[in-house]
């Protein structure tokens, strides 16, 4: 075993009845872990809460992941630090009983090579009335924050635009100067892409130029639904917009 995983004490994080833990992994030293869109290779990690007990809407949160060699020539997308945490929010089906949580997780880790992991954990909570700080906290702190395509304030996607390239397109994104910059694109299936370089501008702007790897070729396809998480140092942001097929054909 080179990894495990806990789910950890939670609590109540707004006045909505929204309440929230987080699965903690814990990773050897040297080993990584994946991304719900792992890159080249690797296994996105699936979730399972059918043990759970009073409990509904179960989302996973990811925070922003880092691109990493696969060892075969590619990259893999996730996270290499030894203790990952991973939010889960949740609200009661009846907020004045207690809830169970019961997760299984299949996963993957690596080394130098993928190995294919499991773990299970179970956290039962009795109904609070104060709020969890550290889990707001890292709500508001440790996950991208969502932004509108177009977005004037702080680093965000600016626009999409045409590429000189078939099947490429640009996304044109406000970054701090001086800082590294990432781009992941995310779609449903058949489509798939990867960023496959950035232009860095004047005025703290960058360009990605994405390659669409695979996508739906069907005759009435107009497009798809996008989520864009760009990494700009210690900043993420998150934008969910739409890819008109047109800006694929040169």
């Amino acid at each position: 075993m080179h990894s495990g995983i806990r789910l950890l004490p939670g609590g109540l994080v707004d006045d909505t009845g929204l309440m929230a833990s987080v699965i903690q992994i814990q990773l050897d030293k040297g080993f990584k872990t994946y991304w719900r869109t792992p890159g080249d290779s690797g296994i996105p990690p699936v979730f399972a809460f059918d043990g759970s007990i009073n409990a509904r809407d179960i989302t996973v949160h990811f925070p922003a992941p880092v691109r990493f060699p696969d060892g075969a020539g590619g990259h893999s997308i996730g996270y290499i630090t030894p203790l990952v945490e991973l939010p889960v929010t949740f609200k009661a089906i009846d907020p004045t009983k207690p809830v169970q949580l019961s997760v299984k997780m299949d996963y993957a880790v690596c080394e130098k090579i993928c190995v294919p992991s499991a773990g299970t954990a179970l956290l039962k909570m009795a109904p609070q009335k104060a709020l969890a700080g550290r889990l707001v906290r890292l709500l508001a702190e440790g996950l991208p924050r969502k932004a509108e395509l177009g977005a004037t304030v702080g680093t965000s996607i600016l626009a999409i635009r045409r590429s000189a390239e078939a099947e490429h397109f640009l996304v044109e994104a406000r970054v701090p100067d001086g800082v590294d910059v990432d781009l992941f694109v995310e779609g449903e299936q058949p489509w798939l892409f990867d960023s496959k370089g950035v232009t860095r501008g004047t005025a703290g702007v960058a360009v990605f130029n994405v390659l669409t790897i695979d996508r739906d070729k069907t005759p009435d396809c107009r497009g798809a639904d996008i989520v864009l998480t760009l990494v700009a140092g210690n900043h993420a942001v998150e934008t969910r917009t739409w890819l008109d097929v047109a800006l694929l054909r040169s």
